[in-house]
């Protein structure tokens, strides 16, 4: 007896549908934690910064700054401190979403503050944004 031809499709599709599923992949994220679970959602802070409004290099060593370092805290817990090159002018964090303070401060090279410490308030880190925060260190404070 002849098998009809919607059953043959009906059975072709379903083998189909059969292969496809054994084929899928799941790979992990790179979150190191083996749960296959996505990594927790991010976002970035930039600080970029400026001496007296400029970002010549050369502004770095008259004030005898070598590091831009910024502490930063969610509420009254420090999540992280990050250093950056004074030459660079700047530096980019991803963190977690949420509210955050930051401080931030010029250092020389002996980790010494060369700067008073410029506090930054009512952060707010969104998943897959860069909030940006341009800072200067004007003459008034720079430290003798």
């Amino acid at each position: 007896m002849k098998t009809p031809l919607s059953f043959r499709l009906l059975g072709l599709s379903t083998l189909f549908a059969f292969v496809i599923s054994g084929c899928v992949v799941v790979g992990d994220s790179g979150s190191g934690s083996g749960s296959g679970n996505p990594p927790p959602s991010a976002g970035t802070l930039s600080i970029w910064s400026s001496i007296e409004g400029s970002t010549h290099p050369s502004e770095c060593d008259y004030v005898g700054a070598v590091d831009l370092e910024v502490a930063v805290y969610e509420g009254s817990r420090l999540q992280t401190i990050a250093t950056a090159s004074c030459y660079d002018f700047g530096l980019a964090l991803s963190l977690p979403d949420g509210d955050y303070n930051a401080d931030v401060t010029l250092l020389d090279g002996y980790s010494a503050a060369v700067s008073t410490t410029l506090t930054l308030d009512g952060l707010r880190v969104i998943s897959g944004t860069d909030l940006q925060i341009d800072i200067d260190f004007p003459t008034s404070s720079l430290l003798p």
